[in-house]
């Protein structure tokens, strides 16, 4: 709503009495000399305040607009990433949502996932590790959190090939169901 200038209250007869210096102190701060010349510059103060919150809304708008841009870029930038490492079957098509989830919460874990992880063979299905009888299935590893870690530290390629083999089964055993 605007300031009409012309309803502006009349002051009253115990204001009077202050209202010259009140005035004059009002007349040197807006460079004027007369009472209608401090309401136009009041007015035109009021108006370009109006007309500035009007560029300022404009700008937030264009603001919001670039931001929708750049997360809309971002995201088919980490999706095209995502898929390319699908591509070189670092991952499963079945990781996608989880990389991409990663990748919201810490872009920097799953580019240093990508970087150690190795491509799956989906036609693989030999036998793992034939060095450590006990140790044949991921979820042997899932179930035991201790032998995990350990597995995990002391031989990461053992680790990487039990999940790989064990996300292999998982994505025939999706295919198979679809």
């Amino acid at each position: 709503s605007k300031f009409n200038y012309k309803t502006f209250p009349k002051p009253t007869n115990k204001t009077i009495k202050n209202e010259g210096v009140k005035m004059k102190k009002l007349y040197a701060l807006f460079g004027v000399e007369t009472e209608d010349a401090l309401l136009a510059k009041a007015k035109a103060l009021l108006d370009k305040n109006e007309q500035l919150t009007g560029e300022i809304q404009q700008m937030q708008d264009e603001q919001n607009d670039l931001q929708a841009r750049i997360t809309d870029f971002e995201e088919k930038e980490l999706q095209a990433k995502i898929d390319g490492a699908v591509q070189a079957k670092k991952l499963l098509p079945a990781q996608k949502d989880w990389a991409m989830n990663l990748a919201k919460k810490d872009p920097q874990l799953l580019d240093d996932y990508l970087e150690t992880a190795k491509p799956h063979n989906l036609t693989e299905t030999e036998n793992v590790d034939e060095d450590d009888p006990e140790i044949t299935r991921f979820e042997d590893l899932r179930e035991d959190l201790e032998l995990r870690a350990k597995v995990m530290k002391e031989n990461p390629d053992l680790y990487n090939k039990l999940r790989n083999d064990w996300l292999n089964r998982m994505a025939k055993n999706n295919e198979g169901e679809e």
